[in-house]
This record gives C-alpha cells, structure tokens and sequence, in this order.
C-alpha cells in the first residue's frame, strides 16, 4: 500500500512542477502566515502557520516545517507559560543541527524568544536582541536590523536607560518606515504613544497613537493595535474626556480578534479598570482588574502579574477592605520577588508596609 506521506509528497510536486494552485502550496501558506505575523495579526496568522507546519512535515521538509512552528509559537498557537516556551526554545538553540548552520532561521528563532524573554526576563531579552541585530547585520537583514534595535531600546527603558531606549525606539521607527516595514512602524508608534502617555505627554500620545490605528486600519492585513488603543484611551481619560473613553473602549473590548487574545484583554481589561477608578465606580474596577488578572495568570505574563496585583491591592483599599488589599500588596511583592522583577520589589514592599500599619499591624510592618 502506497504510504499517505507519499502521496502527499507526490502531489507537492505536481503542484510544484505545474505551478497550479500554487496559492495552496506549504511555501505559499507560511508566507501567508508569516506576512500577517510580521503585521501582529497573530489571530489571523495561526491557521496559516499551523496549516504549513502539518504540511512540511508531511513532505518530510524538516527546515520549514521548524520555521512554521517558530512563527507559530510567536503567534501564540502553543498555550504554555511563556518560561516554559522560553525555556524550550532556548534548548532548540543549543541541540538544533538545523539552527546550528541555518543563520536566518536562527536569527529569527533568537527574534521569537527575544519577544518571549521580553515578558519574563530583560537581561535573557537583551541577550537574544543582540544576537538577532548581529546576525541581521551579517546577513545584510534591514527589517531585522531595526526590529531589534527598538527592542533593545525597551530593554533600554527596562534598566531605566530612558534617553538611550528613546533613541533606539525612534532610530528604529524611521528605519522602518525607510523600508516600509508596516508592522514595525505600527508597533514602534503604538510602544511610543504607550511611553509618552506614561510621561504626561497626552496631545503628543493621541498623535502617535492615532497615526498607529490610521495605519492599521490602512492595512486590510494588520491586526487591532492594542497598545495604541490603550495609550490612546488613558490619554483620553488624563485629559478628561472619560465617557468618551469608556464609549472607545467597549467597542474595542467586543471585537472578536481582541477576545481571542488574552494578553490583549488582560492589558485592556486592566485599562477598562483605571477608566472605571477615575469615574469612582471601584466595585467596577475591581470586577475588571480580577479579569485582567486571571487573563494574564492563563498565560503566565510575569511581568504584567506583580502590577495588576498592587493595582488590585490598591482598589481593594479604595473600598476600605484592607484585608484583601494587604492580601494581594503581598502577592504583588512575592510575585515581583519570584520573577526577578527587581525594580518593583521595594516600591511593593513600601505599599504593603503602609497597608499593614493602617491596620496597626506594627510588627509585620515593620518586618516588611
């Protein structure tokens, strides 16, 4: 009996000898998938990267069918906590042959880990950017080139660098747009808009923000630029328009694509909290936080963790429950010490110490 995997690799090459429906051949399924990826449309992107994995394996093509699986990991089809992806990723980097000797595959296999590392680890995301900006430099890779030069800037930003992640982020945007790499000119906007709202800078966020969703929206393949939105929204409720926000962002949190994603919904979700605080509605902030917090637990986001649980702690004591504040300032202090989150851990402490001694807990206070 003639193998299934045999027939599969026969008709493979019909198509590909006859060029007929070449628009459902393995190779032209993972450009599809690796176009709306490059655009962070990752809902769109995973049937198409998981379609040409099973299809390259199929073939016994081991090398695309890995490069399927990276594009696929980094759009999110593996429903694992992000150390553990890391941690495998990191394993197929060492033990890999093909990633020994294929320099672009490693390159973007170190670019997947390095958007991973991102969430849980800045010094491993350090590490991997500037292994990807050396390779895209040898490999004469611009898109690479300045994809990882902003990501570096963000690492930047994480240690506290604020001129020097500034300068990176803006060199990287007008690298982009020079060659018209969309979704990196719509990331670098929208991570702008995120870090000028941060800052106060409210009619400059909207600019920003705005020419990020303009572009999407210019873009039929782009996915929803959530990190826009919310720069955006914040934005909005900072200069006093909160109705108008809250109007923005139901519309937002109904959208199907938006739904599929956690991560999305958890940062939305916590926006949607902030937005319910500044209109004194804290039983709303609340039931809002505690969703963007399961959110993020789902998918074992570490960084964003420690602060939905201060924000959590911090309603908590809004509504004058203050053993459930206490409860979730500690979470938030473990959870930054668990993570290595250095930074936070002592203005965490500080919180908890606080909440303790307005219960005249004076000993633990004082041992916090």
């Amino acid at each position: 009996m003639v193998k299934f995997t045999n027939l599969v690799t026969l008709f493979y090459l019909l198509v590909c000898s006859t060029g007929a429906f070449s628009q459902d051949t393995p190779q032209a399924i993972l450009q599809r998938g690796l176009s709306l990826s490059d655009l962070y449309n990752w809902t769109a992107a995973r049937p198409y990267l998981i379609q040409a994995r099973q299809l390259f394996e199929a073939i016994g093509d081991q090398r695309n069918a890995l490069y399927a699986q990276l594009a696929a990991i980094r759009a999110g089809a593996e429903p694992i906590p992000l150390p553990e992806r890391s941690y495998k990723l990191a394993q197929e980097l060492a033990t890999n042959p093909i990633l020994q000797s294929d320099l672009e595959l490693r390159m973007y296999c170190l670019a997947v880990k390095g958007e991973i590392d991102g969430e849980i680890d800045n010094a491993a995301m350090r590490r991997d950017w500037t292994e990807v900006s050396k390779l895209a430099h040898d490999l004469d890779n611009s898109k690479w080139q300045y994809r990882a030069l902003g990501q570096l800037g963000f690492a930047d930003f994480y240690d506290g660098n604020l001129s020097g992640a500034q300068k990176k982020v803006a060199e990287a945007l007008i690298g982009a747009t020079s060659i018209k790499d969309v979704g990196a000119q719509i990331f670098f906007l929208s991570t702008t808009a995120q870090g000028m709202v941060l800052q106060g800078m409210n009619d400059q966020t909207l600019m920003y923000a705005d020419r990020a969703i303009a572009l999407a929206k210019a873009t039929p393949d782009a996915g929803y630029p959530v990190i826009a939105e919310e720069a955006r929204l914040m934005a909005m409720v900072k200069m006093g328009r909160i109705a108008a926000a809250q109007d923005e962002l139901k519309e937002v949190l109904a959208r199907s694509d938006v739904q599929n994603s956690h991560g999305q919904m958890a940062e939305l979700r916590q926006t949607a909290a902030r937005i319910a605080q500044a209109q004194g509605d804290i039983p709303g902030a609340v039931d809002y936080m505690n969703q963007a917090l399961n959110d993020a637990v789902l998918i074992d986001t570490r960084k964003i963790i420690p602060e939905l649980e201060s924000e959590l702690s911090n309603l908590y004591r809004l509504g004058g429950n203050l053993p459930k504040a206490e409860e979730f300032a500690n979470e938030a202090a473990t959870s930054a010490q668990s993570f290595g989150i250095i930074p936070q851990i002592p203005i965490f402490l500080g919180v908890l110490a606080q909440i303790q001694i307005a219960q005249r807990k004076y000993v633990e206070a004082d041992q916090t």
